[in-house]
């Protein structure tokens, strides 16, 4: 997590600004980590962020190197926003192309503010777990302490 956290920009970061560019340079470091992440850590989210670690399982095979040009239909775009779409698509001669390394940093970003606010989440950690679970056991808790 530190290492994402570092590589993200931060939350009032100017919406097109260097900041996006810079971390898409450290994609090398990027693909190691994600490929450990998303086999190690089986990751759950709310509805409105569904399709952040859905995109997040995909970037290892994306960013393995096999497929030089990649286009709208190897990537799941619900996770692109506005603010992104101008660094991720690329016009081509062909049609529209992906920049990978913005793709990557786009779903990063997306996944680390999804996860601060509890959107996304970790049922195996005791800090990054579904926020809603632990509101019933809190509540079960505080029922079978007053029965006594």
């Amino acid at each position: 997590m530190a290492a994402v956290t570092g590589m993200v920009p931060p939350p009032d970061a100017d919406a097109d600004g260097q900041m996006r560019a810079l971390p898409a340079e450290r994609n090398a470091t990027v693909s190691g980590v994600l490929k450990t992440l998303t086999t190690v850590i089986e990751f759950g989210a709310n509805a409105e962020a569904q399709q952040v670690p859905v995109a997040m399982k995909t970037l290892p095979r994306l960013l393995d190197g096999r497929k030089k040009k990649v286009t709208e239909d190897d990537i799941d775009v619900a996770p692109v926003t506005e603010s992104w779409r101008r660094l991720v698509f690329r016009a081509g001669s062909h049609g529209s192309t992906v920049d990978k390394n913005a793709y990557t940093m786009c779903v990063l970003t997306q996944f680390h503010r999804r996860l601060k606010r509890r959107d996304v989440y970790a049922e195996a950690s005791a800090r990054w777990r579904d926020p809603r679970g632990q509101l019933l056991t809190a509540r079960t808790g505080r029922r079978a302490r007053g029965r006594r």
